[in-house]
Formats: C-alpha cells, structure tokens, sequence
C-alpha cells in the first residue's frame, strides 16, 4: 500500500502513524472551532483546552476490559499549563455553550452536528467550509501537535496550524500521508489575520522544525504557495534546564593565611575634585556630556552645542526650539549662583521651558541675530541692543 503511496507522491512523508501517536480531528470541527473563537464566543484559552480535551481522548483510546475511562479538569490543567484549575472548568462550561464538546467525568464526546448547529454565524461557516476542499475528512493530527497547541498563547501559531494541518494532512490506505500546498494569502483570507502575521508564524514553525518547506521554481510558488511537510517524527520544542549549579563542599572553609592587616598606606592624597558636568572633555570642544561656564558666554560655543543636540535629537531643529536653547543659557548665566551648567543641562534635557522669562529670550533672541549677522558681515547693527539687553538683566540681578 506505502509503495503505492509513494508512487502518487514521491515528495510526501507516509508513515503508519506519527511518532507518539495521532488523533481524529474532522475538518469541520475545526473550522467551526475558529468560527467561534473569531465571534468571541470562546476565547484562547478555550480554544487551548478544546486541543487538549482530543489528546484526553488519545490517552484512553486503549483501555483495558473492566475499566472506565475518567476525565478530570486536573489533567487538562496539566496538559495545558494553565495555573488554576477554575479556568479550566470555565473553558469547558464555555465549549459546551457552543457544541463543542459533550463532557462528563465517564465521558467525552465531540458533535460535529451540534458545533455547526449551534455556530455564531453559520452563513461565515458554511464560506469556510466552501473553502476547504474536502472538509468532509478526518485530519490525523499527531498528538505531539495536539500538546503544543494546546500550550500555545499566540493566535496566530493555532490559526497557521490548523490551516497546514488542512491542506497537508492525510489518512490514506491506512497511512498518514504529509504532503500539501499552502499560500500564505489563503490563510489570510479564510482565517482573517494579517499576512505579514501568518508568514512571521509559518516562519516561526519552520524554525521549530514541524513545517519542512520543499525547494519548488518560482512560478509554482506563486500559483500554488509553498509546497511544504509536516515533520510525523516532530516533538514539540520544551523549556531549557538551567545549568546545574557548581557541588556545594561540605566542612568548615579552610583557615586564613594571610591575618597581617594593612596598617599604612602610600596614596593619602585625595583624588582631584572633577568640575561641574557629566564627563571630562579632553578635546576642549563643547559636548553635551559635560557643559562648561564658556559654553554658555561664548555663543559660536553655544551654537556648536546646539547643532549636536539637534544631531543628538535632544531638540528640534526648529527656530523656536533653538530661541529656547540659547534662552536656557541665558536664564542659566542670570539665575544660576553654585552650578549654572547643571541648570542648564536640566532646563535642556527635562524641557523646563517654563522656567524662562521673557528677559531670557529677548537677550537670546539678540544674541542670535548677532550671530547670525555676523556670518553675513553686518552683526554691528545689534551690537548696541545686546548691551543694552545686558544692562537691564544686569539691573534686574542687583535688584
């Protein structure tokens, strides 16, 4: 039967079952699944603990003569690795709401017929089963899959699995048989997620190894998608142990060797007292990092300053942000007694703009049409202003 098989898709992984084995999932059970979830009738915890009720099921497929089969909410907290198990028992009362599942303790039922009944919007069901070619059929999911999505908290990773789980799963002459083509814009489309959200989780699966993409030429990817395998042999990726820790050494720490203190010393000079700022400047040229007294009187200083807090993206490089730049000096050389720096450095970095006066930006104003005169050749006309100006703060500091 295999060879057959393997005649009619020489590309395709076949195995008997999948390594830990598989479970039925029929298709309309899963679009239906979805259906729910994008009408907010379940959420994605719900949708988690629908996966892990079939591998539930996939535990008690072989039980010996006598015995009954039990299901607990405890399990299913297992299985999903969620904290509480109220959750769990919510998750469950909400899939019954919707047909999902039948459940009791002896028993765990799946109704295709009462999950289509009770569907939120049947006219987007019935699209979506339109859809799907042959969603008729049972999907052999492996139940190492069923484990991850059950643990899985990205909605994006359930929808791109259940729609390759869709096109590139098979239950063929008792074979499960990975083989399939899936474009990226039909996941898009019939599950309503972004593409760039559906190819960063294909990418995502790819990366874990469950998804193997086959080499194809570029007209067949883009008329058919990516022709792609499901790994039968996959085992969903688990938490990292820490490292061990170092063997702790039992007993009492040996002796100190060395019991003479250190009574003298030969460096009792303290060190240099640095000067206002945040950091030296070797280069004399003026930084942000540390703002000199000659920072603030010179302005081809200031100016310099300013276009590397523009480079720096600490202001704009608007005239207004620059009127309050050289008004933040000014406001600094008036109000600032012990550290006229650092008041700066705070005024400009905070944006204390409210802390200027009129005074500020009327001398600032000045300064910079001096400045800006002065690269024409015609800064003479402003000289009598900007003394006058330095008068009047002078004034007003004796004041």
């Amino acid at each position: 039967m295999r060879e057959n098989l393997r005649k009619r898709f020489p590309d395709a992984e076949i195995a008997r079952k999948p390594d830990g084995g598989f479970c039925f999932v029929k298709a309309k059970m899963l679009l239906a699944a979805w259906v729910a979830f994008r009408a907010s009738n379940i959420e994605l915890r719900d949708l988690r603990v629908w996966f892990g009720c079939f591998e539930l099921v996939s535990r008690r497929c072989r039980l010996r003569k006598g015995r009954t089969a039990r299901f607990t909410a405890y399990e299913l907290t297992e299985i999903t690795g969620m904290a509480r198990e109220r959750d769990v028992r919510s998750s469950i009362r909400r899939l019954e709401r919707v047909g999902l599942i039948n459940w009791s303790e002896s028993n765990l039922k799946f109704d295709e017929r009462l999950a289509i009944q009770l569907s939120p919007d049947a006219s987007i069901l019935e699209d979506l089963l339109n859809t799907v070619c042959n969603s008729a059929r049972r999907v052999p999911v492996p139940r190492r899959t069923l484990g991850f999505l059950a643990r899985t908290k990205r909605r994006s990773v359930v929808a791109v699995s259940m729609a390759l789980m869709l096109r590139c799963l098979y239950y063929r002459e008792r074979s499960c048989v990975s083989w399939g083509t899936c474009k990226a814009s039909w996941i898009a489309d019939v599950f309503k997620i972004n593409l760039r959200t559906v190819k960063s989780a294909r990418r995502e699966l790819i990366d874990f190894g469950w998804v193997v993409p086959q080499t194809a030429s570029q007209f067949r990817l883009n008329r058919h998608g990516m022709i792609l395998t499901l790994n039968l042999n996959w085992d969903r990726p688990r938490a990292k142990s820490p490292p061990r820790r170092g063997l702790h050494a039992h007993g009492s720490p040996p002796p100190i060797r060395n019991t003479k203190l250190l009574t003298n010393s030969n460096n009792h000079e303290p060190a240099k007292r640095r000067p206002n700022g945040f950091e030296s400047n070797n280069a004399g040229r003026p930084v942000l990092r540390r703002v000199v007294m000659e920072d603030l009187v010179n302005t081809e200083r200031l100016q310099e300053l300013h276009d590397r807090a523009v480079s720096r993206r600490v202001v704009t490089a608007t005239p207004c942000d620059r009127l309050r730049f050289f008004a933040a000096a000014e406001h600094a050389r008036r109000v600032g007694k012990t550290n006229p720096c650092g008041l700066f450095a705070s005024i400009v970095r905070g944006k204390r703009w409210e802390l200027i006066s009129n005074l500020d930006e009327d001398i600032a104003l000045l300064r910079i049409k001096r400045f800006d005169d002065g690269r024409r050749g015609d800064g003479a006309r402003h000289e009598l202003l900007l003394r006058t100006m330095e008068r009047a703060r002078v004034c007003q500091e004796s004041a």
